[in-house]
């Protein structure tokens, strides 16, 4: 007997937001290859590269509703068509942009911490 899959947001034709059972089944410890497993390839993604930051990633897999899987700051939320996914991406691009250079000024000022320590460091290493 299979356990129950959970609930996941889903976006429907329409504009509604709805539960559904997660239509990936996440057996692996390897999110991309149960994506895969599902029909789910990446499509394009929005923000940060890499694990940091804001960043949205759109998977697709056609004419099997739902089309996109939506990984959303690690979160799962699924769209039935890919029209409404790129819609919903549009709409959330600020946020993610903002959030990118967000996460890029707060970097730029830990580096810049770092050498202002490393440099007091050294100068304290000469006396």
């Amino acid at each position: 007997m299979s356990a129950e899959r959970p609930e996941v947001w889903v976006y429907r034709e329409g504009g509604m937001w709805e539960h559904a059972a997660d239509p990936v089944p996440w057996e692996s410890t390897d999110p991309d290859e149960d994506r895969r497993g599902a029909g789910y390839s990446p499509l394009t993604w929005l923000g940060t590269p890499g694990d940091g930051g804001g960043k949205i990633v759109l998977h697709y897999r056609p004419g099997r509703p739902p089309e996109c899987a939506l990984e959303v700051w690690g979160n799962h939320l699924y769209v039935d068509r890919l029209p409404d996914a790129l819609e919903l991406l549009a709409r959330w691009a600020p946020l993610i942009s903002a959030t990118a250079a967000t996460d890029a000024a707060l970097e730029a000022h830990q580096l810049a911490e770092a050498a202002h320590i490393a440099e007091h460091e050294r100068k304290r290493g000469h006396k």
